[in-house]
């Protein structure tokens, strides 16, 4: 989809989990915004699903290095969750 933005001059502005859809953005000439909720009253989820997340500060989010997308499930989300998760 990215691509296809690219090649249209459309930029890429994806919603809702930042922690992935950050990595389209990252790595897309069209790359523009991504949505994100830091509040864990308003996105209770996000706050709790991922093992040490990305940074957000200043409204920047830092890409971690790790192979992938550099995230882990939570122990506790999963065993909150369970799988219906992913």
């Amino acid at each position: 989809m990215a691509a296809l933005c690219e090649l249209n001059h459309v930029q890429v502005a994806p919603h809702h989990d930042c922690f992935i859809h950050a990595h389209i953005v990252a790595a897309s000439p069209a790359g523009c915004i991504v949505e994100s909720f830091t509040d864990p009253e308003r996105d209770p989820l996000q706050a709790e699903l991922f093992e040490d997340p990305p940074r957000i500060a200043k409204g920047w989010l830092t890409l971690k290095d790790a192979p992938g997308l550099g995230l882990v499930l939570s122990k506790a989300a999963l065993a909150k969750f369970g799988e219906q998760i992913l």
